[in-house]
C-alpha cells in the first residue's frame, strides 16, 4: 500500500497534460471483495484468466495476493496524447516494480469503483449495514492515517464484541500536489445486534475522530452537516483527547456570518438552529 501511494504521489505530481483524467488506488481488502464479486468465467476466460495467474506467479513472485493493491487511471486526449501518458504511466508502474494489466482489466476496475457505493443496498439483505466517509490528507500522514483508522474501528467493533469480523476498507480518490482524498468502506454483520444504525453511527463517529487525530480533515467535499457537526466544537465520549476543530469565538463569528447571510434560515431550516428564526419568509 505505502509503495503504490508514493506512485499516486508521483502521478499527482506530474504536469499539466500529463496527469489522467482520473485515478484510483483500492487497498488489499477493497481489491479481494472485487475479484470475489466477479462473475465465474468458463471457456476462454476461465483459461486466461489461469494463465495469467501463472505467468504472474513465474515472473512476478514479489506480488503477493494478500497485499496486492491496485491503481487505475483514465486517459483521455488524442491517440498521440493518450500514447504518451501511458508510456510515462507505465515507466513510473515499472519503477515501482509493478505490473500493467492494459485497458480492458482497468476499464472494469475503474467501473468497479463506481458500483463499491451500489453494494450497500445488496449487503443489507444478507444482515450487513455498511457506509462509506471521505477526508482529505497530506501524502506525508496518508498511509499512518490509513492503518490508524483501520485499527481504530477494529478496536471499537471487538470491545462492543459485535458479531463477525468488519470490512475496512481505504481507496484514494483524488489526487493533489500536496496530499489527496481518501474514502474509507466500512461494513458490519448486524445479527443480534440491537439499534444496529445506531451502533455503526457510534463506530464512524470514532473513525472521523481518529482521521482528525492523524492529521486528516473533516470532510473532502461532503461538508459538515448534521453527522459532523459535533465534531466543530469538541468530541463525545469515549475519547477526550480531541478539542474541537473551532474555538468559541470562531464558532460565534461562523454563526453571525450565517445569520447575517441568511435571518430566515432558509438554508438550514430542518437544523434547529436555536439562535436563527425557523419561520420562512413570505414569499409574494
Amino acid at each position: 500500500w505505502h509503495v503504490w501511494v508514493r506512485f499516486m504521489k508521483e502521478v499527482a505530481a506530474l504536469g499539466p497534460g500529463w496527469q489522467p483524467s482520473a485515478a484510483r488506488l483500492v487497498d488489499n481488502a477493497q481489491f479481494r471483495l472485487g475479484h470475489h464479486l466477479k462473475p465465474a468465467t468458463t471457456g476462454i476466460r476461465a483459461w486466461s484468466s489461469s494463465l495469467a495467474k501463472a505467468w504472474l506467479a513465474a515472473f512476478h513472485s514479489h506480488l503477493r495476493v494478500d497485499e496486492l493493491t491496485v491503481a487505475v487511471v483514465v486517459l483521455e486526449g488524442s491517440v498521440e496524447q493518450v500514447q504518451a501518458q501511458r508510456q510515462t504511466l507505465v515507466h513510473l508502474v515499472h519503477r515501482h516494480r509493478g505490473v500493467s494489466f492494459g485497458s480492458d482489466q482497468g476499464k472494469a476496475g475503474y467501473e468497479l469503483t463506481l458500483a463499491v457505493a451500489y453494494l450497500r443496498d445488496f449487503a443489507l439483505s444478507h444482515h450487513v449495514i455498511a457506509e462509506s466517509f471521505e477526508t482529505a490528507v497530506p501524502w506525508s500522514k496518508l498511509c499512518e492515517l490509513c492503518q490508524r483508522v483501520k485499527k481504530r474501528l477494529v478496536e471499537e467493533h471487538c470491545a462492543r464484541k459485535l458479531p463477525g469480523r468488519p470490512l475496512v476498507s481505504a481507496r484514494v480518490t483524488q489526487l493533489y500536489e500536496t496530499g489527496a482524498c481518501v474514502y474509507f468502506y466500512f461494513a458490519m454483520v448486524y445479527i443480534g445486534v440491537d439499534r444496529p444504525s445506531e451502533v455503526y453511527a457510534e463506530l464512524e463517529h470514532a473513525a472521523r475522530e481518529e482521521i482528525l487525530l492523524s492529521g486528516g480533515s473533516l470532510s473532502h467535499h461532503h461538508g459538515v452537516g448534521q453527522v459532523r457537526k459535533s465534531f466543530l466544537r469538541g468530541t463525545t465520549p469515549p475519547r477526550t483527547d480531541f478539542s474541537g476543530l473551532l474555538t468559541a469565538p470562531e464558532m460565534e463569528w461562523r454563526c453571525r456570518i450565517k445569520e447575517s447571510l441568511d435571518p430566515g434560515n432558509v438554508f438550514a431550516l430542518p437544523n434547529g438552529n436555536s439562535r436563527v428564526a425557523t419561520t420562512l419568509p413570505t414569499v409574494r
